[in-house]
């Protein structure tokens, strides 16, 4: 047993008082797919394998009482897979859509970063698999 590990991230979470706005930008900007929402507590989206969750966190205490209460306050950050050969196009996606574009960075092993802001403030960042000397497989 001392070789298990964990494989990849199953799900992350951001908060947004402002939860049908954020849940907006996630789906018509960035594309995600809305998976279950309640309105003024969550929305979950699809990301490839994984999830994304959007909590407000003033409503994410459980209901459930087998499921430890979800919240926090102030801005996060999340950073989402693309394709190496989109990158531009998202660039060219966001500036379209309104979104400012923070900062741009080109990494020193070949990745390459778009950050901006969601409606709550949260740091989102677009980035290839290179940044973090992973293979690019989304280009199968």
């Amino acid at each position: 047993m001392d070789d298990m590990q964990v494989q990849r991230v199953l799900e992350t979470c951001l908060y947004a008082q402002d939860l049908e706005r954020a849940a907006k930008f996630y789906r018509d900007v960035l594309g995600l797919v809305l998976q279950d929402a309640e309105i003024g507590r969550h929305h979950f989206f699809g990301c490839g394998r994984s999830m994304f969750l959007l909590f407000n966190h003033l409503g994410a205490d459980s209901t459930n009482d087998d499921i430890p209460p979800h919240g926090t306050s102030g801005a996060a950050h999340v950073a989402f897979a693309v394709r190496a050969r989109e990158m531009h196009e998202w660039r060219d996606k966001l500036l379209k859509q309104g979104v400012e574009i923070e900062n741009e960075l080109s990494w020193p092993n070949g990745g390459s970063s778009l950050y901006f802001r969601d409606p709550a403030g949260n740091r989102v960042e677009n980035t290839t698999p290179q940044t973090w000397g992973l293979a690019d497989d989304y280009d199968d």
